[in-house]
């Protein structure tokens, strides 16, 4: 787990364990004083803001083994002809491997891989994604809270200064060692202190008109705050909500606090010989013709404010409601048993260690990736399907957690780690034999590639030369970074989806485009050459042999790969129908298969004039598409889904019934 994710998760739920307690506490309470209350949520919301701080220096007590058990993986049983086929490909394996140390250049792409079916957004994202979502929302509740004090430091700006003999008189009567500083507001303005190092008090323009016990009320309930320090309990309850946000016990709890807070400070007041009536009446007053600018009272305290008034007024008038002040002991025995719930609270991480990464499986459950039971990342068929699967790493901070560097290790890293198996559409035989094929036939440099024609899913991706990725594991050694420095033809590279100019391959994909101009059924002459301006483009036959393969028609031109014909096929057809096809069927764009894809060149007199704009296209141009060269690049993979679809149309479109076709048992 993410280390900041992993700290987040413990605040979660241990501060949700706290500020139950805390609530369970307030609730068997509920018949105490308001400032006896007050004091579980003040200390509720201080262990919160100090509870991250207390597990970092704290250590950690782990009721859970640190890592979990290696699980008994399921096994797939490989038949002993698929054994026999990956011997004989090992065989042919070079006796030194090439070795890749880094990926080429990643081009981004879409996240839809045929390879593996990949959610567009799993459950493992957005586990990644949650400090992100936090952050951003603790942000946005702390620009609040500044925007507040903002409003308030301009108010005060506005303000004329006041003065009122009683302010001196209340402040030594309740011990109050700083008089705020007194401002004077619009007629309807809601007494409030606000400031923590700089107390201020705001009362209402014509105050001095109050009757006395009146002045003297709201006197002793807003200098009380202040004898309380509860401007700086409102901050901390406002930093600790931005922090717990997605915590509903917190935000209940600062309004439990809020509401005592005024409660308190009506007990205050009461206490100083207030009558209740004349009190209450004061507070309704207030409350009915008074009022507060939106935003301010995240940082003021407002006598009419943050506690229902109903409930208050009921309180006031209750002679059996408790109204006792807080006391050392009282205080004193708080901290203690706080102090004693929260050091094991802290300390405690029962959270379970790192999951094993999960497995990398084909299509038949053969197993192409694994964990090993000393924690270690192991490629049972080595080389095989190498550049699909890739490799792993470490972290530069010694966490024992992999990282994928490479490969579907990387693109599915989070899911991986999650401890999830990927499961490929990919057949491990399929690779095999296609692997064989090709080092059997002397190629050491190439690509294949093997689609399934009715889904489109890859069964077979193979790209020479290939690697081993256990050499990867748990790094690289310097011998085999000299391999790989010396080694020309990149063996990381993955042919299979780089592009390269296709040649012949690219002309179904003419022939289709030609059907859907509707030239189709035309025929051209190949006289071993065709000339275009001043360019004379000649046809294979020619340079061979000086030879012609004269008329043909399409399925004639293809049988000889005649390169004049296709000139003028594509001609007839038209640029602009070769760009659409093309687009059809993937060419100049991505399947998004993994990073490492390119998406090549469908080239056409748009291309042309985004990357070549001195340049301007010609039917030279478009007689060197339709032959697969000049500026066409395509991979493997394209040119393997154009063969799918051009061939079988071409197929459906000059197919005939046999004359002599006969009926046998009913089957034609």
């Amino acid at each position: 787990m993410n280390p900041f994710l992993e700290l987040l998760a413990h605040t979660a739920w241990k501060g949700a364990a706290v500020l139950t307690l805390a609530l369970a506490a307030g609730l068997l309470l509920r018949k105490t004083a308001a400032a006896r209350r007050y004091a579980i949520w003040i200390t509720a919301v201080a262990t919160l803001a100090v509870l991250p701080m207390a597990m970092s220096l704290l250590p950690a007590w782990r009721v859970l083994p640190k890592e979990i058990e290696q699980p008994e993986w399921q096994r797939v049983e490989v038949k002993a002809e698929v054994r026999e086929w990956l011997a004989r490909v090992e065989a042919l394996q070079p006796v030194k491997p090439e070795v890749p140390i880094s990926a080429p250049k990643p081009v981004k792409t879409a996240q839809t891989a045929p390879v593996v079916a990949q959610p567009w957004f799993s459950w493992s994202q957005f586990i990644e994604s949650l400090p992100q979502i936090w952050l951003w929302i603790s942000l946005l509740l702390l620009l609040r809270l500044g925007w507040s004090a903002w409003r308030l430091r301009r108010l005060e700006r506005s303000l004329q200064e006041g003065s009122c003999d009683d302010i001196a008189t209340i402040s030594q009567e309740i011990g109050l060692r700083r008089e705020p500083r007194l401002l004077i507001g619009a007629a309807d303005a809601v007494p409030m202190v606000w400031g923590v190092w700089r107390p201020r008090l705001l009362l209402p323009q014509g105050f001095e008109a109050w009757s006395s016990e009146k002045r003297r009320g709201v006197l002793l309930h807003e200098l009380a705050h202040l004898k309380r320090r509860d401007p700086l309990a409102l901050w901390t309850a406002q930093w600790v909500k931005a922090l717990h946000w997605f915590n509903p016990l917190a935000w209940l709890t600062i309004r439990q606090l809020r509401a005592d807070q005024e409660r308190a400070c009506d007990d205050t007041a009461l206490r100083h010989g207030i009558r209740a009536s004349d009190y209450a009446q004061t507070l309704l007053d207030l409350s009915r013709h008074n009022r507060a600018a939106p935003g301010l009272a995240l940082c003021a305290l407002t006598i009419t404010r943050c506690a229902p008034v109903e409930a208050r007024v009921k309180a006031i008038l209750d002679p059996k409601c408790a109204r006792d002040p807080i006391t050392a002991r009282w205080l004193a025995s708080l901290c203690g048993l706080a102090l004693l719930l929260m050091l094991p609270v802290a300390m405690l991480h029962a959270i379970e260690g790192p999951k094993l990464r999960g497995r990398i499986l084909d299509r038949n459950g053969v197993v192409l990736a694994e964990t090993t039971q000393e924690k270690s990342r192991h490629y049972p068929l080595k080389s095989l399907a190498a550049h699909v699967i890739g490799y792993t790493g470490k972290t530069k901070h010694d966490n024992p957690t992999p990282v994928g560097r490479f490969g579907l290790e990387k693109q599915r890293d989070a899911d991986l780690n999650a401890g999830q198996d990927v499961t490929l559409s990919l057949d491990a035989r399929l690779q095999s034999l296609a692997t064989r094929a090709m080092l059997e036939g002397g190629i050491t440099r190439g690509a294949a590639v093997v689609l399934d024609p009715r889904s489109g899913e890859i069964l077979a991706m193979v790209s020479l030369p290939n690697y081993d990725p256990n050499l990867f594991i748990p790094s690289l050694s310097m011998s085999d970074w000299d391999v790989l420095q010396k080694n020309r033809d990149s063996p990381l590279l993955n042919r299979s989806i780089s592009p390269f100019a296709p040649g012949s391959v690219f002309k179904p994909l003419i022939g289709l485009a030609g059907i859907a101009a509707g030239v189709g059924d035309r025929r051209f002459t190949c006289e071993g050459s065709v000339t275009y301006g001043s360019s004379l483009m000649q046809c294979w036959i020619k340079r061979q042999n000086g030879g012609q393969h004269g008329e043909l028609d399409l399925a004639g031109a293809l049988t000889a790969s005649c390169n004049c014909f296709f000139y003028q096929f594509g001609n007839a057809a038209g640029i602009d129908q070769i760009e659409k096809m093309g687009n059809k069927l993937g060419f100049g764009s991505s399947y998004g298969i993994c990073e490492q894809e390119r998406p090549g060149i469908l080239p056409g007199p748009r291309w042309m004039k985004e990357n070549q704009p001195d340049s301007k296209w010609s039917v030279g141009h478009t007689a060197n598409t339709s032959i697969g060269q000049g500026m066409v690049l395509a991979s493997p993979l394209q040119n393997k889904t154009a063969w799918l679809g051009g061939s079988v149309a071409l197929s459906l479109f000059h197919s005939r019934p046999p004359s002599d076709c006969r009926r046998s048992n009913g089957v034609r």
